[in-house]
């Protein structure tokens, strides 16, 4: 059965990415002296369009965790620019930019507008909205992981250390901020166009197909309620699904990812 395989394949490469994982996090001492040879391959990774997002990611934080170790500002600094120099040209691009520009805009975007009809197969908004999603996640992944040293003595050493306050305390420098700042402009219009999605409008240009994918899940509505709900394994979730289901997978993954 090739939805069998899938489902299996899926559920192996989510098991090697969460141990790539958990070794850089517990255990970095021994992935640093191989950092080169790792980060060269999930580079590969991550330029392969075969390659899930999910797993993507799983390598960009991976190299992140391992970063700071580096204990360089100068050097973290360069390598999370050239993690987040994909990232930073497509959400700086005039498309992006104009995407995020409003709610109209954006629902054209990712294909959420009534007048586009339902999706079959492939489309370039599925492209539109894998490139956000991607951007999004790379960010964030960077965002959540990178830090300076905890060591104040190696943090004075490597540069991360800019100051002091009148109080004695250090005042330090994330080696991401300066790539991290440049995206903030688009950021803020990608949340102001979100919001802006439930004026009824908006709505009306979505039509009643993709307006319901604004609704939240049933399972999360039965947990607010409190009900008891089947235990199922995430990996058992229909690999195909409606055009429908895939847009509310998609607004449901913007809002995760902030």
């Amino acid at each position: 059965d090739p939805q069998t395989r899938s489902v299996q394949c899926f559920r192996f490469h989510h098991l090697a990415c969460t141990s790539i994982i958990k070794i850089c996090h517990f255990t970095p001492e021994l992935v640093l002296p191989h950092f080169d040879l790792l980060s060269s391959q999930a580079m590969l990774l991550m330029r392969d369009k075969r390659v899930p997002q999910v797993e993507k990611y799983s390598m960009l934080e991976a190299q992140v965790m391992i970063s700071n170790y580096f204990n360089s500002y100068e050097k973290q600094q360069d390598f999370l620019a050239q993690l987040l120099s994909q990232a930073t040209s497509v959400w700086s691009s005039h498309e992006m930019q104009r995407a995020v520009s409003s709610p109209d805009e954006f629902i054209s975007y990712v294909g959420a507008e009534i007048l586009k009809g339902l999706e079959e197969g492939e489309s370039p908004c599925q492209t539109n909205r894998s490139q956000l999603n991607l951007c999004l996640y790379t960010v964030k992944g960077v965002l959540q992981n990178a830090k300076w040293p905890s060591d104040l003595e190696a943090a004075k050493a490597g540069g991360f250390v800019v100051g002091f306050t009148s109080d004695g305390n250090p005042i330090y420098r994330n080696p991401c901020s300066e790539q991290v700042l440049k995206l903030l402009d688009n950021l803020f219009s990608l949340v102001r166009a979100f919001n802006n999605l439930y004026l009824p409008e908006v709505v009306q240009k979505m039509g009643e197909s993709y307006a319901k994918c604004l609704d939240i899940l049933e399972t999360e509505k039965k947990c607010i309620l409190g009900l008891i709900q089947p235990v199922m394994d995430t990996y058992d979730v229909p690999v195909y699904r409606s055009a429908e289901k895939r847009m509310q997978a998609f607004f449901r993954s913007m809002y995760d990812s902030w």
